[in-house]
């Protein structure tokens, strides 16, 4: 051989010399490429059999996943389960509609929790109190308030809220009337004479 792309023979009567390109087999693998490894072909002249060597790709990597675990509150995380692969993929967390895991009082919030369909990883949103649920008013033993009660315990105290007076009985020369005033909350009322017609 001469160089890499050509070999020369001299004659053995005159020492001239021919130089000539050399011819190349088709080539064989004499490393095997891996997933992580390029591997080696060589070529060997057939006259003069000098070799050369061409890299071969490496191979496609499969990646084997692991499941989706979570990666902190915006996206889930999988890896390459191959110890010589560091690849990995992250996607958004897919929410489920959310479940109602406490729920509001008017006194406390209540709590709402979210739960992603593919990491199963949580996430919580307040619920915010309810209004006070009342019952009707009642008229308290003073004549003078009436009160009301929420399921929280809670006591609400106001007083009457009286109409202007509705005549029942009217005044005749004879006889005193009487006129009613009812509150318009809760319904106790008292009555005042009228007096009689002079």
């Amino acid at each position: 051989p001469v160089d890499e792309n050509t070999h020369n023979m001299v004659c053995s009567v005159c020492k001239g010399e021919q130089t000539e390109a050399h011819d190349w087999d088709e080539g064989k693998v004499t490393k095997e490429p891996t997933e992580w490894e390029e591997g080696v072909k060589t070529y060997t002249c057939g006259t003069c059999s000098y070799t050369k060597t061409e890299p071969v790709d490496k191979l496609v990597h499969e990646c084997v996943w692991s499941d989706w675990y979570p990666n902190g509150d915006e996206n889930h995380k999988r890896d390459c389960m191959d110890d010589n692969c560091d690849k990995f993929e992250t996607l958004p967390h897919e929410w489920d509609n959310g479940e109602i895991t406490k729920e509001p009082t008017c006194k406390e919030t209540g709590v709402k929790t979210y739960t992603c369909q593919v990491c199963q990883h949580t996430r919580t949103e307040d619920i915010p109190v309810i209004d006070h649920e009342w019952s009707d008013w009642t008229p308290n033993n003073d004549g003078a308030t009436h009160s009301r009660y929420c399921r929280c315990n809670e006591t609400q105290t106001d007083d009457h809220k009286f109409d202007d007076g509705e005549v029942t009985q009217a005044p005749t020369h004879e006889a005193v009337g009487e006129k009613k005033y009812t509150c318009d909350d809760c319904g106790y009322f008292y009555t005042e004479d009228i007096p009689a017609l002079t």
